[in-house]
């Protein structure tokens, strides 16, 4: 009967720990969700910025995007078409 008692208490407490070790991986993959929609955003007002900035563009301004660049652009959230077809790219 020890033997079984004591297989029982093993059995618990690895189970409270893979428990708490769960709980530890869904806090890091919130960080990580997190950190993500925050990266999303910065490159979101980067790229805004830089259509604003093409507007009132020089000699001295980067080259424009490419037609599949744009494409990307609008793909992945960044921009609408309405934003793209707002500027001088």
């Amino acid at each position: 009967m020890d033997a079984i008692k004591e297989l029982e208490q093993l059995h618990d407490e690895h189970v409270k720990l893979t428990k708490e070790q769960i709980k530890n991986y869904e806090a890091y993959i919130r960080h990580l969700e997190t950190t993500i929609r925050q990266t999303d955003n910065r490159i979101k007002k980067v790229i805004l910025m830089l259509l604003d900035d093409s507007k009132d563009a020089t000699n001295t301004a980067p080259r424009p995007f490419t037609e599949k660049e744009k494409e990307d652009l609008i793909k992945g959230g960044y921009v609408t078409k309405e934003q793209l077809n707002n500027t001088d790219l």
